[in-house]
């Protein structure tokens, strides 16, 4: 049976390939509705099912860094995150609406998890509960993406509002204003290897590379040049660029 698929997510070692399955929904246009999504694990090499499979549809997944935990944002339940070698439940996070994001940072010691109502929060993977305050951006939109910097001092957002943002790990507080890309656009971003670089895309701008257009007078300092001097790796520049919407209830 063919089935959409939501987001990819490979393993650590590569060996192997987490895919999110939509499933259907039994009232039209009611995320809450969802049945039969599943996320489900596969060998990269074997190119067969592993056996773990868990029942919940999810927007984002991610492996913990050293690939024990797989971490779900589900459409229409709490936040999962299990084992990824036997799929067994290891917590359930409360998050105050449905999931849209989630990522490890690069210890393993924090989740950080994006959600429908525009806030996102970090939780100790120790005990499982919340660290610090919400982070509260991107106007109360959907928190896309979320990705910590190499040295996990910084997390990394795009939203709904069609911006991307950084994060300081420790206190909570934005660093610095956000950087529009595409107003009320669907957004997709990543961090390059060694986190110099934050490339974002949205759905109708032109792909470009480099350094956000500049600010009349310099009143509103690029996120670039905010970032670099919170960055062990160097300077952070964010591109704009282009993406297409995600293929889940959005």
């Amino acid at each position: 049976m063919r089935t959409v698929v939501l987001t990819l997510a490979f393993s650590p070692d590569g060996s192997r390939l987490a895919v999110a399955e939509l499933g259907a929904e039994v009232v039209p246009g009611d995320a809450s509705s969802l049945t039969g999504g599943s996320v489900r694990v596969w060998d990269v090499r074997s190119r067969a099912p592993t056996g773990v499979r868990f029942e919940t549809s999810a927007n984002q997944i991610a492996f913990s860094p050293d690939g024990r935990l797989l971490a779900a944002a589900a459409v229409a339940r709490p936040t999962e995150v299990r084992d990824a070698r036997s799929g067994r439940l290891v917590a359930t996070l409360r998050t105050p609406d449905f999931g849209r994001s989630v990522a490890f940072s690069p210890d393993g010691a924090l989740l950080a998890t994006g959600h429908y109502d525009g806030t996102g929060q970090l939780w100790s993977t120790e005990s499982w509960k919340p660290v610090g305050r919400p982070l509260e951006g991107h106007g109360e939109r959907r928190f896309f993406w979320m990705e910590f910097t190499p040295d996990g001092a910084m997390l990394a957002s795009a939203g709904q509002d069609g911006a991307v943002a950084l994060w300081d790990v420790e206190t909570q507080n934005p660093i610095g204003p956000s950087l529009p890309i595409e107003p009320d656009s669907y957004l997709a971003a990543d961090l390059s290897a060694d986190g110099s670089r934050l490339f974002a895309a949205s759905l109708t701008r032109e792909p470009s590379v480099g350094k956000p257009p500049p600010r009349p007078g310099n009143s509103r300092p690029a996120v670039s040049r905010i970032a670099s001097s919170h960055s062990k790796s160097g300077p952070t520049r964010y591109p704009a660029g282009p993406t297409e919407p995600s293929a889940s209830p959005a």
